[in-house]
C-alpha cells in the first residue's frame, strides 16, 4: 500500500513547482486553448483543457512506473546498499529543484537543454492532432505534451524512482501532476491570482524552500526515524 505522505509529498511538489509551469507550459496552454475550434458546447470547452491536463499527467504517472520499476530492478540486483545511491539522488534532485524554483541557482536550465532534442522529435506529433476538434485529440495532445523537456519534472521523476515499486511511482507522478493543475489550468479570476501569486519573488523563494525541505527530509528523514529504512517516504 502507497504511503499517504508520498502522496501528500508529491502534491505538494506539483503545487509549489508550478511557479515554474505556469513561466514554461503557460503559453502552451494558452496556445491550446485557441487551437479548439469554435462554436463549442460548454461541457465541452470545459472538457478540453482537463483533458489536456489528464494527458499530460498520464505521461507524469507512465515515465513515473518507468523510473520507479527500473530503479526497483537496480536496487535488487545491486543490493541493500544502492538504497542509499538512489535515495541520495532523489533528495539531491529535489534540493536542486527548489534552488531552481527560488530562482537561487537555475541549474537545471542544462538539463532541459541538453534533452531539448526530445522534443524536436515530439513536437511534430502534436500539430498532426490539429485542430482539436475531438476529446480524444486533446487528450492526445496533453500525453504527448508531457514529454516536454522540463527540469522540475525529472527532479521528481528521479525523486520518484526511490519509490518501492512500478505502481508507487506512477501514483506518486500522478499526484506531482495533480498539483500542477491548479495553477496551469486557472481561468479568469483565479488565473490572474495565480499568476500574481507566482510572480512574486517572496512566493517563490518560500515554495523554493519547501522542496528544499522536503529533499532534505528525502535524504535523512527516515533514519531519524528508523536506521534500517530505505525507500521514498
Amino acid at each position: 500500500m502507497t504511503d499517504p505522505a508520498i502522496l501528500f509529498t508529491a502534491l505538494s511538489i506539483g503545487f509549489f513547482g508550478s511557479t515554474h509551469c505556469l513561466f514554461m507550459c503557460g503559453g502552451i496552454a494558452s496556445a491550446l486553448s485557441f487551437a479548439i475550434p469554435l462554436p463549442q458546447s460548454q461541457w465541452k470547452l470545459a472538457a478540453y483543457p482537463i483533458l489536456f491536463g489528464l494527458g499530460r499527467i498520464s505521461s507524469y504517472a507512465l515515465a513515473g512506473a518507468i523510473f520507479a520499476g527500473l530503479s526497483s530492478h537496480f536496487r535488487f540486483v545491486m543490493g541493500d546498499g544502492s538504497i542509499l545511491l538512489v535515495r541520495g539522488l532523489a533528495g539531491l534532485m529535489l534540493i536542486l529543484m527548489g534552488l531552481y524554483v527560488a530562482n537561487w541557482w537555475r541549474v537545471l536550465t542544462h538539463l532541459e537543454t541538453i534533452t531539448g532534442g526530445i522534443w524536436k522529435k515530439i513536437s511534430p506529433l502534436m500539430e498532426k492532432l490539429k485542430p482539436i476538434d475531438r476529446l480524444w485529440k486533446a487528450y492526445g495532445i496533453g500525453a504527448l505534451w508531457g514529454w516536454l523537456p522540463c527540469g522540475l519534472v525529472y527532479s521528481a521523476l528521479i525523486w520518484s524512482s526511490a519509490a518501492e515499486n512500478a505502481t508507487q511511482g506512477a501514483l506518486a507522478m500522478l499526484f506531482f501532476g495533480l498539483g500542477t493543475m491548479p495553477a496551469l489550468f486557472a481561468t479568469g479570476r483565479f488565473a490572474s491570482a495565480f499568476q500574481g501569486l507566482f510572480q512574486n519573488a517572496g512566493y517563490r523563494q518560500l515554495a523554493g524552500f519547501f522542496i528544499i525541505l522536503f529533499g532534505l527530509w528525502t535524504l535523512f528523514g527516515p533514519y531519524l526515524i528508523n536506521p534500517h529504512q530505505g525507500h521514498l517516504t
